[in-house]
């Protein structure tokens, strides 16, 4: 996951490129259909029934591609470290719990 943000945090202009362009909703759909084409499920969904862990798997890249761009749209006010934490949270934890 550090990696993951860390990737976006050194590659801002790319992201400035794609909101220029209105290509993030691109973005979010590519990572989101290369993340179910890999067809890696987490661990964490492995309890879920077959025919939604793909639902479960495209939720989290889609949340987790939104809150990338929220950051950047923000200015990258906290670390690459600091979304991480913040995302692992989001992702351990129940959302009704949270």
């Amino acid at each position: 996951m550090d990696l993951y943000f860390l990737f976006w945090y050194e590659n801002r202009p790319l992201l400035d490129a794609l909101q220029r362009s209105s290509l993030s909703g691109i973005l979010v759909e590519r990572a989101t259909n290369f993340s179910l084409q890999e067809g890696h499920i987490p661990c964490q969904f492995k309890h879920l029934p077959p025919e939604v862990q793909g639902l479960a798997m495209a939720f989290s890249v889609c949340g987790l591609m939104s809150m990338i761009l929220q950051w950047h749209h923000q200015g990258f006010p906290v670390s690459p470290a600091e979304m991480t934490k913040l995302a692992v949270n989001i992702l351990t934890t129940p959302l009704l719990n949270a």
